[in-house]
């Protein structure tokens, strides 16, 4: 009995052997890219992380109006913005100039590093060096957009 067990242990022992390849290579780089945002639509939340992880969220609505034109609306418990702004693609940055208002900035002005990406999902980050605070961007693009 004990050579039967000792034989099949050799057998599958020596079948993972064979199936292993030496040129089986893993790939851990990430391949993010941004889809198409030109004429989409993108709904989520922007959440404003304080260096306590004091968290506070915004709701975010974005049209992309063009490949380098948008609009957005921010709201909050205290405060709504709704601008116009630039954007521009570089690889994984998004970098956003919106309008001043009153000696206000565009709630969503910046470099966002796009950290997650699905199918109609994206995730970026703003300050992610900041050990004071930091931003993310939570987005869900808005399918019912295109089927009209």
């Amino acid at each position: 009995m004990m050579k039967k067990i000792n034989i099949i242990s050799m057998f599958i022992f020596v079948l993972f052997l064979v199936s292993c390849d030496k040129d089986d290579k893993v790939d851990n780089k990430i391949d993010l890219k941004f889809p198409d945002l030109k004429y989409t639509v993108w709904e989520g939340t922007k959440t404003h992380v304080y260096f306590d992880d004091t968290k506070v969220t915004d709701d975010v609505y974005i049209l992309f109006l063009s490949e380098s034109r948008g609009n957005s609306i921010v709201s909050g418990k205290t405060s709504s913005q709704q601008r116009d702004f630039e954007y521009v693609i570089n690889d994984r940055l998004l970098t956003i100039e919106g309008q001043t208002v009153n000696f206000t900035n565009h709630f969503l002005n910046g470099d966002w590093l796009l950290t997650e990406m699905g199918v109609n999902r994206m995730v970026l980050v703003k300050d992610l060096h900041n050990r004071r605070d930091k931003y993310i961007l939570e987005l869900r693009k808005n399918n019912s957009v295109d089927n009209q």
